[in-house]
């Protein structure tokens, strides 16, 4: 759901962005997305882990946040060069392949393992006083 909202943004931003208005508007899709995609993706690795595989969780999570920073990284260099030699909106282009990332999530989604949040039976656990060792 927030990985659309920020798609979206995406979108409004290459299609408006020399209008302040559509500037804020796009900017606050690509925010509100990318704080609801930040704590729900970690989440999304880690349920994918069972006793079956438990083993493998310090080396997918390695991986994961090596691909998030070299991302990081390899776009605070890239992006004005982009900026400043592709005649084409990149920021549509962004946006559009946000956007086929999304559906191939969702195309593959019943491949993933979902857990159902803990509600109020999680509360209760951090809420229990526990007995020091």
């Amino acid at each position: 759901m927030f990985s659309l909202i920020y798609s979206f943004g995406c979108s409004v931003l290459a299609l408006g962005a020399a209008s302040t208005t559509t500037l804020a508007i796009g900017l606050g899709l690509v925010a509100l997305g990318t704080g609801g995609i930040k704590p729900c993706v970690s989440t999304n690795v880690g349920d994918q882990f069972t006793s079956r595989n438990q083993h493998l969780i310090e080396r997918a999570f390695s991986y994961f946040y090596f691909s998030i920073n070299a991302g990081s990284s390899i776009s605070i260099w890239f992006c004005p060069i982009c900026s400043r030699t592709v005649t084409r909106n990149w920021l549509w282009d962004a946006g559009g392949h946000d956007a086929g990332g999304d559906l191939g999530f969702l195309a593959r989604r019943k491949r993933f393992v979902v857990v159902p949040p803990g509600g109020a039976q999680w509360l209760r656990d951090i809420a229990r006083p526990r007995a020091c060792a």
